[in-house]
C-alpha cells in the first residue's frame, strides 16, 4: 500500500529560481533527471537536502560515476537521502 501525504503532482520547490519558474519546483514522486558539472551537481545536491529537511521528504540520489562526496554536507541533512552507487555505470 503507497500512502501519499501530498496531492498527485504536487511539486516541491528546488530554491533554485531557473528550475522552479517553470511550474513551482521538481515534481514529488517524480524521477527527475539532472545532469552537468560535479561542482553544479554538488550545488544542487546540497540545496535538494536543505529543501527535503525543511519540507520533511525523501530524496533517492543514483550516483552513476560516483561523484557525491558526502562528507562535504551539513550534519543531519543525510538522513532523507537514499543514495544508490552503481559499480558498472554506462
Amino acid at each position: 500500500m503507497i500512502v501519499r501525504l501530498w496531492p498527485p503532482c504536487a511539486m516541491l520547490p528546488t530554491g533554485i529560481a531557473p528550475l522552479d519558474a517553470p511550474e513551482g519546483g521538481l515534481r514529488r514522486g517524480a524521477l527527475s533527471e539532472l545532469s552537468g558539472s560535479s561542482a553544479a551537481g554538488a550545488l544542487f545536491i546540497e540545496a535538494m537536502l536543505h529543501t527535503a529537511a525543511r519540507e520533511r521528504c525523501f530524496l533517492a540520489l543514483v550516483d552513476g560515476p560516483r561523484t557525491f562526496e558526502p562528507q562535504g554536507c551539513a550534519h543531519g541533512l543525510l538522513e532523507r537521502l537514499l543514495w544508490v552507487l552503481c559499480t558498472d555505470a554506462l
